[in-house]
């Protein structure tokens, strides 16, 4: 759900592994790649602790890559100083977004920038986040297997998805292996009880594999393609989105 221009706060926890004089504190800023890469292609494995191995193997073997990153000016500032409030227990395993005030506040801190690694992957990652903020329309990632602590699998059932933002006329293309969790998770993060608008589940296509699905998607984008606006959304005629559809699937 995040934009290419967003960035993600780093705060010390309470206790251990974070370091005594970090603890409860800010500590930086990053802005971040929004499509997963090969962990190791963009960490420095000499570094990485014995406990982020299993076998050998390492634990999160996929990752998002770092573009730019800014450390706040010593003495770091407590979180209590900043924020208005303390952040919730699953901001340990996750990413709480801020509200205006506490975002300005957290901006308006002294930091300075830091080099990140650079490494083909990054620079690649860059190239594209340069591009989504330009407005470029983009793809979406292409459909692949991969397996790992985390994974993904492209080999069974999927489904492509059109989905319409209450009554009005922006759409959103996609292809997931359960198109209606997928509607239940996007509309998890819209603010119903406020705009009374939510997205719906509008048309589905069930494929054998996530390959047939993703083209699919494909398909109907290109046929849409005047009609993008951000991301994997479209601004156009309950007509135009049905005779894309029709076509993608005679196609």
């Amino acid at each position: 759900m995040s934009g290419p221009d967003d960035l993600v706060l780093f705060v010390g926890t309470m206790n251990e592994p974070t370091l005594p004089d970090e603890r409860s504190r800010l500590l930086g800023l990053a802005q971040f790649s929004r499509i997963p890469v090969e962990a190791l292609e963009i960490l420095d494995r000499t570094v990485l602790p014995d406990h982020a191995f299993n076998n050998g193997q390492y634990k999160w073997p996929k990752a998002l890559a770092m573009l730019r990153a800014w450390r706040f000016s010593d003495p770091r500032p407590l979180l209590v100083d900043v924020l208005q409030r303390q952040l919730p227990m699953y901001a340990t395993v996750g990413a709480v977004e801020l509200d205006e005030i506490d975002r300005a506040a957290v901006l308006a801190l002294s930091r300075a920038e830091i080099p990140v690694r650079q490494v083909s992957a990054v620079a690649e990652m860059s190239r594209l986040s340069q591009a989504l903020r330009l407005n470029r329309p983009t793809t979406g990632p292409e459909a692949t297997s991969w397996t790992g602590v985390v994974s993904r699998d492209v080999s069974g059932d999927s489904q492509t998805y059109v989905l319409r933002f209450g009554r009005s006329n922006i759409w959103k293309i996609g292809w997931a292996k359960n198109a209606k969790a997928r509607c239940d998770e996007i509309n998890r993060h819209v603010p119903y009880e406020h705009i009374r608008e939510q997205w719906s589940l509008t048309l589905v296509q069930n494929w054998s594999t996530g390959d047939d699905a993703y083209r699919m998607e494909q398909r109907v984008f290109s046929l849409l393609n005047g009609f993008r606006t951000v991301n994997e959304r479209l601004r156009c005629t309950e007509q135009d989105v049905m005779r894309a559809w029709v076509s993608a699937l005679k196609s």
